[in-house]
């Protein structure tokens, strides 16, 4: 936001004045004021065209980013030092293992029971207090 506005208050203060701001008698032939655009980008300060509320989105949209991404590069050296080191043969089945401790965790903070019976696996969701008071 800040890059954008600074580049388009940069270019219009490159280009120099137009004709009717350096020749008064040109400014009289004008009922509006043709050069006020370059006279605001003289005087105004790009931090104040800016809205605190998208600047703080930004900055929080920014930092989460920057968490995640810093989050992901280090899972993935963890990976990938783990099965660098593991022969090809234990890849595949430390691979799956990976994955499905990955699953289980997801599904049980989501509120899923797991259970290792007579089914030898069994996957149910946990009752709602509002369903257990409807059964009451």
């Amino acid at each position: 936001m800040y890059i954008s506005l600074k580049a388009n208050r940069d270019a219009k203060l490159l280009t120099g004045p137009p004709l009717s701001c350096q020749y008064y008698f040109m400014r009289n032939l004008f009922i509006f004021l043709p050069c006020e655009d370059y006279l605001d980008a003289l005087q105004d300060t790009i931090l104040w065209r800016l809205h605190p509320f998208n600047v703080m989105a930004q900055l929080i949209f920014d930092f989460i980013c920057l968490v995640a991404e810093n989050a992901g590069r280090a899972t993935g050296r963890m990976t990938t030092s783990i099965f660098y080191e593991l022969p090809w043969i234990y890849q595949l089945p430390a691979f799956l293992l990976l994955i499905l401790t990955v699953i289980t965790t997801i599904l049980t903070l989501k509120g899923y029971w797991f259970s290792v019976g007579y089914g030898f696996l069994q996957i149910y969701s946990q009752p709602n207090q509002q369903d257990e008071q409807r059964v009451e």
